[in-house]
């Protein structure tokens, strides 16, 4: 509940977020970032998100860990669903209002946040529902399925 009134109070005064990583995190984008080629994700996404989607996708439990989803999961839900946008930077992934929506502060409240969550699966849990989620709000509409296309094809790779 912490989490989730900080969330609703910072989109309602219109606040920046930035995502904070633990050392092991930040170690592996910045090694991503050194091994960094060409990839198919390329032409699909800018550098900074094809960075950022492979370092969620091989820290899966930033998202979501034994079957349940992580507060960082309900947070981005919450940014979504508050008219905010992702801004990928190098070694920094940070939230903004849309300008849209920052004048519509009188939406912001618990009910229309616990509405979205349940709409996005959260109440289940439904991963594949709940990922579909933040690939659109992180990497656009278009690709909706990306976080659960990689998330398989790590998985995948982990069996093997």
């Amino acid at each position: 509940m912490l989490n989730d009134a900080l969330i609703m109070a910072g989109c309602a005064h219109g606040c920046e977020f930035h995502v904070a990583l633990n050392e092991e995190e930040s170690d592996c984008i910045q090694n991503i970032w050194l091994e960094y080629s060409e990839s198919s994700v390329n032409n699909i996404l800018s550098d900074n998100q094809a960075v950022w989607l492979k370092l969620l996708t091989q820290h899966k439990t930033m998202l979501w860990k034994g079957g349940v989803p992580r507060v960082f999961t309900r947070e981005l839900l919450g940014l979504q669903c508050f008219g905010y946008e992702a801004k990928f930077h190098p070694l920094q992934l940070s939230f903004y209002p849309k300008s849209s929506k920052v004048s519509n502060r009188e939406k912001i409240n618990f009910s229309e946040y616990i509405i979205h969550l349940r709409n996005s699966g959260m109440s289940l849990p439904d991963e594949e529902k709940i990922m579909m989620q933040i690939s659109i709000f992180l990497f656009g509409e278009s690709n909706k399925n990306l976080l659960n296309y990689y998330f398989r094809q790590n998985q995948s790779l982990q069996s093997a």
